[in-house]
């Protein structure tokens, strides 16, 4: 039986490979619930945006006692805007910053923005019409969310009945 002198010590090549080999299963059998984990996580991320940034546009539109406006541009890459009173933009948000999601416009009576009235926040279309609507996103492996938003300024999360279940939304009809 020989021994491995200091010299010697070391991982031989065919460790080597073994090694390798090993990672590589492992990382083919991890790659797609990662994939999936990430899909989830910005089709989420977009939905809870929007949702957070309605409400803080009905929030700033009461506190100002002035016209908040979100704009919505569908499409790729889609993005929307909070303008306030003096058409500054106050926040722009990027669909790129959510890579591979896409929205849909909402049926705003033939308009492409929301207004936030002071008046407690209500929301009404450019021409000055209740609009009870929602915004849908879309992911890349097809999962759907919505935000629904009512004339009261209200808003909620929702996906489709069956669908891949995200965080802190419930059940709906998109």
């Amino acid at each position: 039986m020989s021994q491995r002198t200091d010299a010697q010590r070391g991982t031989t090549l065919i460790e080597l490979m073994l090694g390798i080999a090993l990672l590589g299963i492992i990382a083919t059998l991890t790659l797609p619930s990662f994939t999936g984990f990430l899909d989830r996580y910005r089709l989420e991320g977009a939905i809870d945006a929007l949702h957070a940034d309605l409400q803080w546009a009905r929030g700033e539109a009461v506190k100002r006692n002035a016209v908040l406006r979100v704009g919505f541009t569908p499409g790729l890459p889609w993005r929307y805007t909070l303008v306030d009173a003096g058409n500054l933009e106050l926040k722009a948000v990027q669909g790129s910053d959510f890579h591979n999601t896409t929205m849909d416009a909402p049926a705003l009576g033939g308009g492409t923005e929301l207004w936030f009235q002071p008046n407690r926040g209500a929301i009404t279309n450019a021409a000055g019409l209740p609009v009870d609507s929602r915004v849908v996103f879309q992911s890349a492996l097809g999962r759907v969310a919505c935000v629904h938003f009512n004339q009261l300024g209200r808003t909620h999360l929702c996906s489709p009945a069956g669908a891949t279940h995200l965080t802190g939304v419930t059940a709906c009809a998109c």
